[in-house]
């Protein structure tokens, strides 16, 4: 069993914990109703530190990811993110994840934690013989936290605050990554 750097903040505050994917995770702290307008009326902090994270960077780096992505990566500005789609030979999808542009030679991508070593295989597989560099993000010794507020997500990634809006969800689709001191957190209180 694996544990995130918040385990303790969880505990404190009474979370009960369950099995996620191999890590000991939060599933709530007091009635999931409670939670739900919580989050929908103010806002609400969640650990994804579970979650994969990956890399793809090189000269060929929007060549890579418009190869393994079923969105279009060309338009996407320097510090936005994106919902997308990794999907096989026949359409079916591989798994749902969020792409982020650093730079024109840098992006990364936040895998789901039940799917993150199907996911790194599948994209290797993908991506073998083709130039650039693919690799996993070593864990950042600090939690990754998401907030959400009326559908966008908030995750926090290697001192970056990115935000990616999900159509599925009714935001617009777009986010941005911003540097982590450009905001203020408020760890362990409601926002």
């Amino acid at each position: 069993m694996r544990y995130t750097g918040l385990l303790a903040k969880h505990l404190e505050r009474g979370a009960k914990m369950v099995e996620f994917a191999g890590w000991q995770m939060p599933v709530q702290y007091t009635s999931v109703l409670e939670e739900s307008r919580w989050v929908r009326s103010r806002a609400g902090l969640f650990d994804v530190s579970h979650m994969g994270q990956v890399e793809i960077r090189g000269r060929d780096a929007l060549a890579n990811v418009q190869r393994l992505f079923t969105n279009d990566f060309a338009s996407l500005e320097t510090h936005r993110t994106r919902y997308t789609l990794m999907c096989n030979e026949r359409g079916g999808t591989v798994d749902d994840l969020i792409v982020g542009k650093l730079s024109d030679e840098h992006f990364f991508i936040v895998v789901n934690a039940a799917r993150r070593e199907a996911d790194w295989a599948w994209m290797q597989s993908h991506l073998s013989g083709y130039p650039g560099e693919l690799r996993r993000r070593a864990r950042h010794p600090r939690a990754t936290r998401a907030s959400s507020r009326s559908g966008v997500a908030a995750a926090l990634w290697s001192g970056l605050v990115t935000t990616a809006a999900s159509r599925r969800s009714g935001d617009d689709g777009r986010g941005r990554a911003v540097p982590l001191d450009a905001h203020r957190l408020h760890r362990g209180r409601r926002v």
